[in-house]
Order: structure tokens, then sequence, then C-alpha cells
């Protein structure tokens, strides 16, 4: 079982987020799902968000996010 780099309690969410630097949010979208970082939060009743930031090492910044919703 895998661990995301955050993960965020919120009374009716759960967020994991997977930080990634100058790859592609996609790329941090399939690790959530390959190292199945939110199976443990499936059975917690709340609705599960997987989120990819990508910061960028030129612009210091985020240059790309992505998200899923699931249940």
């Amino acid at each position: 079982m895998g661990r995301s780099d955050i993960v965020l309690r919120m009374p009716k969410g759960i967020y994991v987020i997977e930080i990634k630097c100058d790859k592609p949010a996609k790329v941090g979208l399939k690790q959530i799902d390959d190292k199945d970082d939110y199976g443990k939060y499936r059975l917690d009743g709340r609705s599960l968000t997987k989120v990819a930031l990508c910061f960028g090492s030129q612009d210091r910044n985020i240059v790309e996010w992505d998200f899923v919703g699931t249940k």
C-alpha cells in the first residue's frame, strides 16, 4: 500500500494529493492509482478526491493540476 504526499481529511470528503516536479499531472494521478494511496479511505463513507499538482522547476510554481472525484 502506498503513501501519498498529502491527505486532507475534511468533514465531508478526503483529498489524496500527489505532488510532482516537471512531470504531467496525469503521472501523479496514475501513481495514486498504481500505489492504491486512497485504498484505506474507501470504507470511510466520505467522498474521495484524488489531486495531482505539478510544480515547474523553471516557473517555481504550480504549472498544472488535475483531480478526479470518486465515491
